[in-house]
């Protein structure tokens, strides 16, 4: 009997679970932070981050309407840097969103 790689199998049961999909969701977003760490300075920085990505659509959600600026003329490089080294485009569009912080208990108080 012929010994099947491990790769092979593990890649088959993922293809078979839909697992793929969201593998490749989550790489995704972990190359979206790292292009924006590198497109974006430090206070900025801290200030977006992606939220999710769904029907092709990248969703950035910032802290204020000024860090939403800065993110928009970048919009070509994060979506080229995310499809990169893909079978397929797993990002087409865009979004920025405004995240609204909710205070803590702490911060209430003072």
């Amino acid at each position: 009997m012929a010994l099947t790689p491990i790769g092979t199998l593990v890649e088959k049961a993922a293809k078979r679970t839909g697992v793929n999909q969201q593998i490749r969701t989550a790489l995704a977003l972990e190359r979206c932070r790292h292009v924006l760490d590198a497109l974006l300075d430090e206070e900025t920085r801290t200030a977006v981050r992606p939220a999710s990505i769904r029907y092709k659509q990248l969703t950035l959600a910032c802290r204020h309407s000024s860090v939403a600026a800065c993110v928009g003329p970048f919009e070509v490089e994060i979506l080229e840097y995310v499809n990169k080294g893909l079978p397929y485009p797993i990002v087409e569009r865009l979004r920025v969103i405004l995240e609204t912080v909710i205070p803590s208990d702490s911060e209430e108080s003072r």
